[in-house]
């Protein structure tokens, strides 16, 4: 509304609105949690000893980002190494796409854990992107899981990740360059490698040194925290 009402002053040639990449990659997690929802994915990962049964399944609403993460990562390799392994007993196929195409033709639950891995993948790509700042690869990999937000009805992020994405696409030549070439769009607090993080995420941080132990509340008549 504001970009609308004063578009000389604070249109898209002068500020971009990103959506949180924290927020984007917990709703991304989510949703395919729905997807998973009933696959016995969280009963895999209790007799795995991955998780206890309870934590296996706040994995499907990511209740707990890095826990959920970690154990989306777990997945995508025992999947990626058990197609591995099944494609080395077979003789009969060229190539492994080939294998796995045939697979997939012929078997549901091959086709279904497929996606998950694809997905899966797709997800890490993300973020990726952001501890990299890979603008390019993020634009990308976002177009994919787009659909992912229609098809298990999460209505407001299939509405406005797609105005993200097609605002990222549509950047002024300066800013466009800007996100490619210096990685501007996401932060760096560091100098480390595979470091950088969304704004949203180091917005929190800064809150949570903010409010400091006895917390926020009363923070501004102390005098002690103004030092």
């Amino acid at each position: 509304m504001v970009q609308w009402k004063w578009p000389d002053s604070h249109g898209e040639q002068a500020y971009v609105v990103m959506l949180g990449g924290l927020h984007i990659e917990m709703a991304l997690w989510s949703v395919l949690g729905d997807l998973l929802d009933g696959s016995g994915w969280t009963v895999a990962l209790t007799e795995a000893d991955v998780a206890s049964s309870g934590v296996a399944v706040s994995f499907l609403k990511a209740s707990h980002l890095t826990r959920t993460r970690h154990a989306h990562q777990v997945t995508a390799l025992t999947l990626h190494k058990l197609q591995r392994d099944a494609f080395s007993q077979c003789v009969d196929e060229a190539s492994f796409s080939t294998w796995e195409e045939a697979r997939k033709r012929i078997r549901p639950t091959f086709l279904f854990w497929d996606v998950i891995l694809q997905l899966e993948t797709l997800v890490l790509l993300v973020i990726r992107a952001h501890r990299q700042r890979i603008f390019n690869l993020y634009v990308e990999a976002m177009e994919e899981l787009i659909p992912l937000f229609f098809a298990l009805d999460h209505v407001n992020y299939a509405r406005w990740a797609s105005i993200h994405i097609r605002d990222l696409k549509s950047l002024p030549d300066n800013i466009a360059k800007e996100f490619q070439n210096e990685g501007h769009w996401i932060l760096s607090k560091t100098s480390n490698r595979f470091s950088a993080i969304p704004f949203n995420q180091a917005h929190k941080q800064e809150n949570k040194i903010a409010k400091s132990a006895g917390g926020a509340v009363g923070l501004t008549e102390n005098s002690v925290a103004f030092r």
